[in-house]
């Protein structure tokens, strides 16, 4: 069986997602190949998870409750 796609994107964390849902809103048909889970390092592996942990740990020990908001990923 063979298939065809206007694009075929690489990886499906938050930039191969964005790109494939853009492309797919404007009528192209698109694939999204990546071996691990959907989502990303980012968003599985990277700087949420470890934001997240190492913020539950500040705000566990501390009484300050700004310090009990999440803070957002600047750098994904």
């Amino acid at each position: 069986m063979t298939r065809s796609y206007d694009l075929i994107v690489i990886g499906a964390g938050m930039a191969g997602v964005a790109a494939a849902n853009k492309c797919a809103s404007a009528g192209w048909k698109v694939a999204i190949v990546d071996a691990l889970p959907y989502g990303g390092t980012c968003a599985l592996r990277g700087c949420d998870p470890k934001k997240i942990l190492r913020h539950a740990r500040r705000a566990g020990s501390s009484q300050d409750p700004k310090l009990w908001r999440p803070s957002v990923c600047q750098g994904c």
